[in-house]
Order: C-alpha cells, then sequence, then structure tokens
C-alpha cells in the first residue's frame, strides 16, 4: 500500500489545524442535537454554499489563500487559480458525524478505536477505546509525506513509521509541498510521481 501524506496522529499539529481538530467535538454536538449525520452531502446547505461562494476564479483568494492553504500548508504555486474551481466541483465531500469525531480522536487522544464514551466497557470491555495495534501490520505499506504539510505534519507521519512493522518512508524534496498537492499539485510528475512509481517497481511481486 502507498499512502499520500496520511494522516493518524495530530500530537505536532499547529494552528489553525490543531484548532480545527479541537472545535470538531464541538462541531459534532451541534450536528446532532440538530439531527444532521451526514457533512457536505451532495444535495446540503452546506455543500450548496461552498459551490457558491468558492467555485468561481475570483474566489481563489478567499477560500484557497483563506482556507484552504491554511489548513493544509501553503503552496499557491501548485494549485492554480484556474483550476481551483474543478477542486471545488469535488471537494470537500461527504463524509459522517462519527467519521469527522473519529478524526478528532487522532488530535485529543490517540489513533484508536472509536470512542464510545460510556459504552467502551460494553464494547471494549475497558473505559476508553485500545489504540490500534499498529505492529502487528505485516503488509508492505509506503509512507510519502510532505514538508510543507499542516496537517499530516512530517513528525507525525515518523511517529507513524516508527510504529509500523514493514514500512519505507519518504520525505520528498520540494519543501513547500503541502496536503492538497499530493492530489491536486500540477507538478507532480516531477515531484511526486517518481517516488511512487520507485516504490511499486521496487515492490513488485510480479516476475
Amino acid at each position: 500500500m502507498i499512502a499520500l501524506s496520511p494522516v493518524c496522529y495530530f500530537n505536532h499539529s499547529m494552528p489553525p489545524s490543531s484548532m480545527l481538530m479541537e472545535s470538531l467535538p464541538y462541531l459534532s454536538n451541534i450536528l446532532l442535537r440538530s439531527g444532521i449525520e451526514e457533512v457536505f452531502g451532495d444535495n446540503t446547505i452546506l455543500r450548496f454554499l461552498t459551490d457558491e461562494i468558492c467555485g468561481c476564479k475570483k474566489c481563489y483568494n478567499l477560500c484557497a489563500r483563506g482556507v484552504f492553504f491554511p489548513i493544509s500548508g501553503n503552496d499557491p504555486d501548485e494549485l492554480e487559480a484556474d483550476f481551483f474551481p474543478t477542486v471545488i466541483e469535488h471537494y470537500p465531500t461527504g463524509t459522517s458525524r462519527k467519521n469527522i469525531i473519529h478524526l478528532a480522536q487522532g488530535y485529543l487522544n490517540d489513533f484508536s478505536f472509536y470512542d464510545y464514551g460510556s459504552k467502551n466497557m460494553e464494547i471494549y470491555q475497558q473505559t476508553y477505546p485500545p489504540p490500534y495495534d499498529l505492529e502487528k501490520v505485516s503488509m508492505k505499506i509506503v509512507l510519502l509525506a510532505g514538508r510543507n504539510d499542516a496537517l499530516a505534519s512530517v513528525k507525525d507521519v515518523e511517529l507513524l513509521r516508527d510504529r509500523l512493522s514493514n514500512v519505507e518512508y519518504y520525505l520528498l524534496n520540494n519543501r513547500m509541498l503541502n496536503h492538497l498537492d499530493f492530489i491536486w499539485g500540477r507538478n507532480m510528475n516531477k515531484y511526486l510521481f517518481p517516488y511512487i512509481f520507485n516504490a511499486l517497481t521496487k515492490n513488485n511481486s510480479i516476475h
């Protein structure tokens, strides 16, 4: 498996990413009280507002520079204004309220099973959810990290690396590479693809 800027831990995340993680449980409570279990679904008000506000080239500075880059890392050279409306057509995409809470656990606690609160004892036979036993993951995993990634920081990806037993780790050369560049960076054929091709060739079991 090849993991691009994997998000498991938030031990070393910086504001505003860390502030976003801290706010997620409060957001979840608001959604729960409102009877909302899906976030950014195709037919939701939040998705509609995102499309209307950010779905044009003129909104690049407001949305990309004002929201996306502070959270993911600043790299305007890779995410072009002309391409940004295409990004907004597909991102953010729908997820569940439960998934948001589970993501926040990586910042508030550890990379562990979902925290059911008072039901933990019934489900896990212990007060708190157990951490994932990553040492038992035997399959080969390749981790690729960006130096300017504000969500999956280098130190947090290295923490994941140290807990895996069969792993290769690569820190990409471009010092400005952020979390979004792994998917939408315009020069990934230069900065990212060689690592992927090398990993596929190196670990190809078909001879």
